[in-house]
C-alpha cells in the first residue's frame, strides 16, 4: 500500500468537527484512513491523532476544540535502518511495541521523515523489522548470519567464548568457510551485525540456537544447549521466536527445551511464545551456497509455533519443508547423517571381503555401480572423521526420555572405526615389509574431509593414521594445503610440514583425503622425472584417485583399498 493512502493529513486550523466532517464525506468515496497527520515546514511529523482518540474527544463534546491542541506530538517511533551503536535502544522499543501492544508504530528513515505506518500486528509479520539474535557464532551459525543479512538490516551475535567473539570481528575464524570472510567484512562495514558475549544485553524478538547436543566418551551431553535455554527463557517475552538450529536427540525440541524455556519465563508455549527447530544441514566448505539453495526443514512445538517458523523461514529462504512435529525434524537431520553412515560403513565392509582375495574395493564398488543405475554403493575410505557423522549416529540411538533404541544405526560406528585400525595395520604391514625401519611417509591431507576444502581435524582419519604409524616407530609427515591454517585454529602441529617440493624424498606416500590437488601434486612431481626412481617407493592411494600403471611406471607400487 502506498503510504500516502494510509494517513489523512490536516493542518493546524483544523477544528476537531472540521476532520469528522472530511472522514464523513470521504468515507462515502469508500475512502478511509485510521490516523491523521499533521506535518511542519520541513515536512516532518509534527503531530497524529488516531480514530481512537477522535472517538474519545467526541465523547467528552470536544468538537469546536482545535484538533492541534490534542494531538499526539510523540508518537511512537521506529528508524528503519538504525546506526548499530543504537541496536540496544531499537531492540529495547521492539520489546516495548509488543508488551504495550501499541496501536500505530510510526517508521522514520535515517532523516527522521515518515516513510511507513504499520499497525501492532503488521510490524508483527514483517521480518524486516524484527530483531534477530544468532545464539553460537561457530560452524553453524556465522553462515547463517551472513545469510540471514541479505534480508536484515542487522543482527545480533552471541557467544559465550569472549575470544571468539574478538577473532570474529578481527576476521580471524576458527574454520574455513568460502566467501565467508568477504560477506562478514562487508556487513561490518556496513555496521549490521552487534556481537556480544553478554546475553543479558540483547531484547531480541527471535533467537535462533545454533547449539546442539555434545558427545563426550559416546555419552551425550546437553549441558551447554539446557545452559543457553535457561538464559534464554528468563529474557523472552511475548511473540517471541526461538529456533533451535543446532543437532539434538529426537524428542528434545519438546520433551526438554519447551519445558524450559515456560518454566523459566513463566509463558505458554505457542499462545505467548514459539518454539520451532530447523535443523542445519549444509556441508562444512559450501554453506554460503548451500543456505541459498537447499530446501530449509522446519517444524513448530504446537501448530501455532509451526506457522511462525514457516513465516520467519519462507522470508529469509528460497525452499521450506514444513514436517508435521519437531520429532519428524529432528530424525530427518540425524537419519540422513545415520544413512551416509551407514552407506560408508557398507562400502568399506565390501571393500574388507574384496581385500581378502586380493581384489581392491574401490574398483569392485566402481564395476558394481558402473552401468547399474539402481546402485549408490559409496566409495570406501581410511575412516568416517568430521563432526558430524560420529556423533548423530550416537544421538539418534538415544531417544530423549523414549525407550527406543536404534542398536542398527551403531553397527555403521563399529565398521567405520574398524576400516580405520585395518588399513592403517595394512599400511603399517606394507611399510615393514619393505621399508624396515628406515623409510619416511608422506600423508597428504590432514584435515577429515577434501572436498570440499576445510580446515576441520576433529576426528581425521589423517590425524589417527598419523599417530598410529608413530606409535610403531614409523617416522611419518603430514601435508595440507592449508596446513598453516590448521595449525594455527587448532594448535596442532605435530608432524605437519608446509613445502613439499621434492616428494622423492618420501618413501611412501599416503594419499588419505579426496582433495584433487594431492592426486595434482603428485602428478606434477613424477613428470619432472625424465628417469623413474631407481629407488623402490611405495604409494598408498585411499580414493583411488591415480591410475596404477602411471603410478607404476614412475617407479612406485601402488596400493589401495
Amino acid at each position: 500500500m502506498n503510504i500516502g493512502n494510509k494517513y489523512l493529513k490536516i493542518n493546524k486550523n483544523f477544528k476537531i468537527k472540521d476532520l469528522i466532517a472530511k472522514l464523513d464525506n470521504l468515507k462515502k468515496n469508500q475512502e478511509s484512513y485510521r490516523i491523521a497527520i499533521k506535518f511542519d515546514k520541513k515536512n516532518f511529523v509534527d503531530g497524529v491523532i488516531s480514530l481512537g482518540d477522535l472517538r474519545r474527544l467526541i465523547y467528552r463534546n470536544k468538537q469546536d476544540k482545535y484538533i492541534y491542541d490534542y494531538l499526539n506530538h510523540t508518537p511512537y517511533f521506529l528508524i528503519k535502518r538504525l546506526n548499530i551503536k543504537k541496536l540496544d535502544i531499537y531492540e529495547k522499543k521492539l520489546k516495548e511495541i509488543i508488551v504495550k501492544n501499541y496501536e500505530d508504530i510510526f517508521i522514520y528513515d535515517n532523516e527522521k521523515r515518515l516513510v511507513d505506518i504499520l499497525s501492532n500486528s503488521e510490524l508483527n509479520n514483517d521480518y524486516s523489522f524484527k530483531s534477530i539474535c544468532i545464539v553460537g557464532l561457530g560452524h553453524i551459525g556465522l553462515p547463517l548470519m551472513v545469510h540471514l543479512l541479505k534480508k536484515s538490516n542487522f543482527i545480533t551475535g552471541y557467544d559465550i567464548n569472549k575470544k571468539t567473539i574478538n577473532n570474529i570481528k578481527n576476521l580471524n575464524l576458527s574454520f574455513f568457510e568460502r566467501g565467508l570472510n568477504p560477506l562478514l567484512k562487508y556487513n561490518f562495514k556496513k555496521k549490521k551485525i552487534n556481537l556480544t558475549n553478554n546475553l543479558n544485553k540483547i531484547n531480541s524478538n527471535i533467537y535462533i540456537i545454533c547449539l546442539g547436543s555434545d558427545l563426550k566418551n559416546k555419552k551425550i551431553d546437553n549441558k551447554n544447549l539446557i545452559s543457553t535455554l535457561k538464559k534464554i527463557g528468563k529474557k523472552i517475552y511475548k511473540n517471541n521466536l526461538i529456533l533451535i538450529r543446532g543437532t539434538t536427540q529426537v524428542g528434545f525440541t519438546n520433551m526438554v527445551a519447551k519445558k524450559i524455556l515456560e518454566k523459566e519465563s513463566g509463558l505458554v508455549c505457542g499462545h505467548d511464545f514459539f518454539l520451532g527447530h530447523m535443523p542445519e544441514r549444509i556441508i562444512e566448505g559450501n554453506a554460503i551456497n548451500e543456505l541459498e539453495n537447499l530446501p530449509q526443514i522446519i517444524s513448530g512445538a504446537t501448530e501455532n509455533c509451526l506457522n511462525r517458523s514457516l513465516n520467519f523461514c519462507k522470508y529469509f529462504f528460497q525452499k521450506v519443508i514444513n514436517t508435521v512435529s519437531c520429532e519428524e525434524s529432528e530424525i530427518i537431520k540425524l537419519s540422513s547423517n545415520a544413512y551416509r553412515d551407514l552407506n560408508f560403513a557398507f562400502a568399506n565392509e565390501i571393500s574388507r571381503i574384496a581385500n581378502l582375495f586380493n581384489i581392491s574395493g574401490h574398483d569392485l564398488i566402481n564395476k558394481a555401480n558402473l552401468g547399474y543405475e539402481r546402485n549408490f554403493i559409496a566409495k570406501p575410505g581410511l575412516g568416517v572423521g568430521g563432526f558430524c557423522l560420529p556423533k548423530d549416529v550416537f544421538l539418534f540411538n538415544k531417544m530423549s526420555k523414549k525407550k527406543v533404541k536404534g542398536y542398527q544405526f551403531l553397527i555403521s560406528r563399529t565398521i567405520n572405526d574398524n576400516s580405520l585400525e585395518r588399513i592403517s595395520n595394512k599400511i603399517i604391514k606394507i611399510f615393514k615389509q619393505n621399508l624396515k625401519k628406515n623409510g619416511k611417509v608422506l600423508i597428504l591431507g590432514a584435515a577429515f574431509k577434501g572436498v570440499p576444502e576445510t580446515i576441520d581435524i576433529r576426528n581425521s582419519s589423517s590425524i589417527n593414521l598419523s599417530i598410529k604409524l608413530s606409535k610403531k616407530g614409523i617416522k611419518n609427515f603430514i601435508y595440507d594445503v592449508k596446513g598453516k591454517e590448521i595449525v594455527k585454529v587448532n594448535n596442532y602441529k605435530k608432524n605437519f610440514i608446509f613445502n613439499i617440493n621434492k616428494i622423492s624424498n618420501f618413501d611412501f606416500i599416503i594419499l588419505s583425503n579426496n582433495n584433487p590437488k594431492y592426486r595434482d601434486i603428485f602428478l606434477e612431481e613424477i613428470s619432472k622425472k625424465k628417469n623413474k626412481t631407481t629407488k623402490k617407493k611405495f604409494l598408498f592411494d585411499c580414493w583411488n584417485m591415480l591410475d596404477h600403471e602411471v603410478c607404476r611406471s614412475a617407479g612406485y607400487e601402488y596400493f589401495t583399498i
